[in-house]
């Protein structure tokens, strides 16, 4: 059937195809493979150690910056192993970064790592949310990076708005200090798994309209519900009218 050839994509409507047809979902993740030499021939560069220390440092921003740079001089034959490095490093955020200027997309370890996993665990099991909506989530909104700061003001993994921040340390009787502190991972996988649990909590447990209204505020999408009658949830996602929100849930 369609939906049985649809199942074999990894991706939204493969994975929904998957569901309707009663199959599994098609994964196809292939590890990349890099020589141990490799990996200790790049990771003794002094580019690459400068990050080395930076993040022993905990400097994470400036390790950024270095690494940016000392990818950037590396030939592209190269990038496959500065990606895995930098996963062995526990720098997911230059892991996913480095492995799509390599190209490579099926090494899903590299690309959805599994990074804060006590954290991420204790925040859920204190909401009693499943991990994966909190891993998507850190996934989608920052891409792992603690110090993500979108244009828009949003701090953090969870991408949390200062202003949001505010008052979740309000309802949790917490002593606010400074818009800074959302660049804590701590904190803000905190935050953001409270505020992800208020907002199912709004949508009577619905997963896709709390993960629409973390992206697009939870007044538009009171707007954008079906009045008087109810709608297949997968119909509903299709229509959501604004782009970025769309591909976000």
């Amino acid at each position: 059937s369609e939906f049985a050839d649809l199942a074999k994509n990894r991706g939204f409507y493969g994975f929904l195809a998957a569901a309707k047809s009663g199959q599994a979902i098609a994964l196809a993740h292939r590890p990349l493979l890099v020589a141990e030499t490799e990996l200790q021939a790049l990771s003794d560069r002094a580019d690459f150690q400068a990050v080395s220390e930076l993040l022993a440092l905990k400097r994470p921003a400036e390790a950024r910056r270095q690494w940016q740079f000392a990818v950037a001089r590396l030939e592209q034959g190269l990038l496959p192993a500065a990606a895995k490095l930098a996963q062995r490093w526990h720098a997911p955020a230059l892991a996913i970064a480095t492995v799509a200027k390599a190209n490579h997309w099926d090494d899903l370890e590299l690309r959805f790592p599994l990074e804060y996993s006590r954290e991420i665990g204790q925040n859920a099991a204190e909401r009693q949310l499943d991990p994966a909506i909190i891993y998507g989530l850190v996934r989608q909104e920052s891409a792992f990076d603690s110090q993500a700061d979108s244009p828009a003001g949003a701090k953090g993994l969870m991408q949390v708005m200062p202003q949001t921040g505010r008052q979740i340390a309000a309802d949790l009787r917490d002593r606010w200090g400074n818009d800074d502190s959302l660049f804590q991972p701590d904190l803000n996988l905190k935050y953001g798994a409270f505020y992800f649990k208020k907002l199912l909590g709004q949508f009577n447990g619905h997963y896709a309209l709390a993960a629409a209204a973390y992206n697009a505020g939870a007044s538009k999408i009171k707007r954008w519900l079906p009045s008087g009658r109810s709608q297949p949830a997968d119909i509903w996602i299709e229509n959501i009218p604004y782009k970025e929100t769309r591909g976000y849930v």
